[in-house]
């Protein structure tokens, strides 16, 4: 019974994670819940953090309902909490999101939310380390400590956490936690990028379009055009006016055909964007002006 028990855990543990990626029948998804939920009521610590995390995330979504939201956070807690005490150690960071904000309590526990987070690292959780790193950045609960900061900042990043890859590769760009290393900053910046991390798609996009000012990065003008078009394609208008930029020197470099550049599909949408510009600036000029 305890084999084929863990055997339904891996069967919808995979479903649910394949539910957010792709759009399954919400009916598929309520059976897949439920029989998740029976699991974590047999006492199986990973069925009981996915259930946790599931009402924890409902619970998110209703401020505009304070009692249900109050009930969900305390539900969320309580099956976190049973997760951790098998040893389940993904439950941890969560824990101590929760007892920072006071979610599902009566109020903050800064000294056991730290607890929970250096748990949470101590078993290799990237997101634990990151807490630590913007802790120790801000003098939160501890004393502020830029060298600790830039070692849990790297050791999340090398746990493969965009965010802190993002922001170690700001960290080597700005050089002011540590010694600036433009190769280091944009190869941060490639490998948050590689996991759809948006800023860092434009960051190394601009550090291709200018090339960095220690001159170690190169000027490439079809590595921007191509960190430039994934951020677009994920919805990044901010950067269109960029992008046209990079495909004007490509063509006047003679790097592309003047048909590519006609062709290419997201003119149309730097078109868009700058007649959403014109419009913003008229309504700034004139809030009551209707075109």
């Amino acid at each position: 019974d305890t084999e084929q028990d863990q055997d339904r855990i891996d069967y919808y543990l995979n479903f649910l994670k394949r539910f957010e990626k792709e759009n399954y029948d919400s009916a598929a998804f309520d059976r897949a819940s439920e029989e998740m939920n029976r699991l974590a009521d047999k006492g199986y610590p990973i069925a009981m953090h996915v259930c946790a995390k599931e009402i924890y995330k409902l619970a998110l979504n209703q401020e505009h309902r304070p009692q249900i939201q109050s009930r969900l956070f305390v539900e969320a807690l309580n099956l976190f909490t049973r997760a951790s005490q098998k040893d389940f150690h993904h439950s941890y960071y969560y824990l101590g999101i929760m007892h920072e904000s006071g979610e599902g309590m009566k109020g903050r526990d800064m000294e056991l939310a730290m607890e929970y987070f250096i748990k949470a690292a101590s078993n290799n959780d990237a997101k634990g380390f990151f807490k630590l790193a913007s802790y120790y950045a801000q003098g939160v609960y501890v004393e502020k400590d830029l060298d600790l900061h830039f070692k849990y900042l790297k050791q999340a990043a090398e746990l493969g956490l965009p965010e802190a890859q993002h922001n170690l590769g700001v960290a080597y760009l700005e050089g002011q936690v540590i010694t600036g290393n433009s190769i280091k900053a944009l190869g941060w910046f490639e490998s948050a990028g590689k996991y759809g991390f948006i800023p860092s798609m434009v960051n190394a996009g601009k550090m291709y379009l200018e090339g960095s000012p220690d001159r170690k990065v190169d000027k490439t003008l079809h590595l921007a055009r191509y960190w430039l078009r994934e951020a677009i394609k994920l919805g990044e208008e901010e950067v269109l006016l960029l992008y046209e930029t990079v495909l004007k020197e490509m063509l006047q470099n003679l790097m592309i055909s003047p048909g590519e550049y006609d062709s290419d599909p997201n003119l149309t949408k730097i078109a868009e964007f700058r007649q959403k510009v014109e419009q913003w600036e008229k309504d700034s000029i004139n809030p009551g002006y209707k075109k």
